[in-house]
């Protein structure tokens, strides 16, 4: 079993998102890593959808049709935050 694609780039974008908001926070300490920070969120972003997926890995074959399940509400649900939000930012 493994991670949804969806939930992979959602996942993806907020530890892309993470890693570059403590980048910028650490160059007002003097820490440069200006031409670092793509391979630093590539390899951040590998790394925990691994162990995601090694995570998931561990769950019992008979319970993988509820984690799919729940994964796919999870989706479901979080896209339909998503169009809600675009329609109320259209109707203004």
């Amino acid at each position: 079993m493994e991670l949804p694609v969806e939930l992979q780039s959602l996942l993806a974008l907020g530890v892309a998102s993470l890693v570059t908001f403590v980048l910028t926070q650490l160059a007002k300490f003097g820490f440069d890593f200006s031409g670092y920070k793509s391979q630093l969120v590539a390899a951040l972003v590998s790394a925990v959808i691994v162990v995601v997926n090694a995570l998931l890995a561990k769950i019992p074959a008979d319970f993988s049709g509820i984690v799919t399940a729940a994964f796919q509400v999870l989706v479901i649900v979080l896209g339909a935050f998503g169009i809600h939000g675009l329609y109320k930012q259209v109707k203004k």
